[in-house]
């Protein structure tokens, strides 16, 4: 699954190349992708004719801002992929959902075997009208930039804490945790309370943390909240210097067909049997309707 990182580095190469130009066109192949419209042409008149003016990212949504004060959000889900054509005879992929032609340059296609994605225009607010925010938003978070998104894209004012946009300190983290009293990964993962995590970099970040993936969050000391937000900053900072993790199934590639690099810095995602990088434990993995985890039961508590 695209994670925060993923949604970056996506972001960094549609901002490089999408900023200026005009959607000429959209293809629609499943409605399901839209299906918060009535039709793919009621989608599609909101987009088409308009130029981009911005790439932003917030949690695991990519936002395309366009010039009538509409943007195209896009949430790939698990499997959901975008790719730029290589040139006007590329062959489309198999399971194509969504094809973008733009006034200049290749095609955008947005390509999910298992239809799970979805992507909206959303309308910029009327004046006047009050977007009520996730109240942890609205009360921990550092930096209002996260709370101007969701301000003008009513549909993401449900989303927790982007660990990176927010800005929120450990003291903060450990209100979320304290009020939450959930497994803890279970926490790191719902995007209601903190936005842009899934199985890779919870795990990932506990590991780094020291603390086992089935502690109730209610139960973290002080010292161990302080090392979890550490630890969260630590790995999402170095899966975004990386470009993002590429790992089988899913085998995520930016726009460009890029994979990532964090996946020769996994500590403990997908290494079951091998021995631990501190202590040579072997590895155990952890497995609920919730979440997937890999651990080492000697180093996390």
């Amino acid at each position: 699954m695209p994670e925060l990182p993923e949604i970056e580095a996506i972001r960094v190469v549609l901002a490089k190349e999408l900023v200026g130009k005009k959607i000429k066109s959209i293809a629609i192949t499943n409605g399901k992708l839209v299906g918060r419209h009535k039709t793919a042409k009621e989608f599609r008149a909101h987009l088409e004719g308009h130029a981009i003016k911005g790439v932003t990212r917030l949690g695991r949504n990519l936002l395309i801002a366009l010039d009538d004060a509409a943007t195209l959000v896009i949430d790939p889900g698990p499997t959901g992929q975008l790719l730029r054509a290589k040139g006007p005879k590329d062959a489309k992929p198999k399971h194509t959902q969504a094809v973008f032609t733009f006034s200049q340059g290749p095609e955008l296609r947005f390509v999910d075997a298992n239809a799970t994605s979805e992507m909206y225009a959303s309308v910029k607010p009327a004046e006047g009208e009050v977007t009520v925010l996730n109240k942890f938003v609205d009360r921990l978070a550092l930096s209002e930039d996260g709370k101007v998104i969701r301000r003008a894209i009513p549909e993401l004012a449900t989303l927790g804490l982007d660990p990176v946009i927010d800005q929120f300190g450990w003291d903060r983290l450990g209100i979320v945790l304290q009020v939450a009293k959930q497994p803890i990964q279970t926490v790191l993962k719902d995007q209601r309370l903190v936005a842009g995590l899934g199985d890779v970099y919870a795990a990932e970040t506990l590991f780094t943390a020291g603390v086992r993936e089935n502690r109730s969050s209610e139960t973290l000391t002080s010292v161990e909240t302080r090392r979890l937000h550490r630890a969260l900053i630590e790995v999402i900072s170095e899966g975004l210097k990386l470009g993002g993790t590429t790992v089988a199934p899913e085998n995520w590639v930016d726009p460009d067909g890029k994979g990532g690099g964090y996946q020769s810095h996994l500590q403990v995602f997908g290494r079951e049997g091998e021995p631990c990088s501190q202590c040579r434990t072997k590895i155990q993995r952890s497995e609920t309707s919730e979440y997937l985890s890999f651990y080492c039961a000697r180093c996390q508590a």
